[in-house]
């Protein structure tokens, strides 16, 4: 019986034993997971914050080398040629461009909008990197100013009105007389104009009549008039036939001053006949 007890009790020591050992490795393993867990979690951890780090990092260089990119391409600079007429000041003005990034600047949009202004023919656009906008401008010339005190109004080669912005005297004017305003010059009546002076012109009716001053003057009642030395007149009227006008008005100088004949006026609106005033 004292034997069987003592085999129990090392049985069970043995077992107590065992257990205890197993116990030990079990916790061990827990303890090694956990820190093999731990571990791991620790550098998820730190790749996340290297990630954070790289991240903000690379987006304070992008934004700050955007900003500086940004600020470098921001237009200051804008070169205008070959204007002869029109103000640079106010294209510039007129295009509103100073200060708009160059990249996001669309060339076909300006093209347009020059081409809307009257005085435009033609645009080429170019853009000089960074931040420099240049634009080749060719002008619709100005056949015709009409004249109405100290007011111009700039006619192109088709009658059409132009801006009056420009004050350059081509020299090519004709003045208004008191009882005419410009609203009773339209399209037709300035084509007309154009066509007369271009006439008067080419046969170079100075040479003909052998005078010095030769300026040009429209009344919507008398047609156009030519005024010449001494402050006088010769009335063509509004029909066309100048080349016949002129070779009358010709013959009738010869007579003029041949005979000394004074006149204020040499009146060629009726063709057949010729009235001095």
């Amino acid at each position: 019986m004292s034997t069987n007890k003592k085999r129990k009790n090392l049985w069970n020591s043995k077992t107590r034993s065992n257990n205890s050992k197993k116990i030990y490795k079990s916790n061990i393993r827990k303890s090694n997971v956990r820190q093999y867990q731990l571990q791991k979690i620790k550098i998820i951890i730190i790749n996340i914050f290297n990630f954070i780090i790289f991240a903000a990092l690379l987006f304070s260089i992008s934004f700050f080398s955007f900003q500086k990119l940004e600020q470098s391409t921001r237009i200051t600079k804008v070169e205008i040629n070959n204007l002869i007429n029109l103000d640079e000041k106010v294209i510039i003005e007129y295009l509103d461009i100073f200060g708009h990034y160059l990249f996001l600047i669309n060339e076909e949009d300006i093209e347009q909008k020059l081409l809307k202004l009257k005085e435009i023919e033609s645009v080429q656009i170019k853009k000089d990197w960074p931040n420099k906008f240049i634009i080749e401008i060719k002008e619709i010339k100005i056949a015709l100013q009409i004249k109405k005190e100290s007011e111009l109004l700039n006619i192109n080669q088709n009658g059409i009105r132009l801006s009056n912005k420009a004050n350059l005297n081509i020299g090519k004017i004709i003045e208004l007389s008191k009882d005419t305003q410009f609203e009773d010059i339209n399209q037709f009546v300035s084509i007309k104009l154009i066509n007369f002076i271009d006439t008067i012109e080419t046969v170079n009716l100075r040479e003909i009549l052998n005078i010095d001053s030769l300026n040009f003057t429209y009344d919507k009642n008398k047609g156009v008039i030519v005024i010449i030395d001494d402050n006088k007149q010769i009335i063509f009227g509004n029909d066309a036939d100048i080349d016949f006008k002129i070779n009358n008005l010709q013959q009738v100088f010869k007579q003029i001053k041949l005979n000394k004949i004074n006149y204020n006026e040499i009146d060629l609106r009726f063709n057949s006949k010729i009235i001095l005033r």
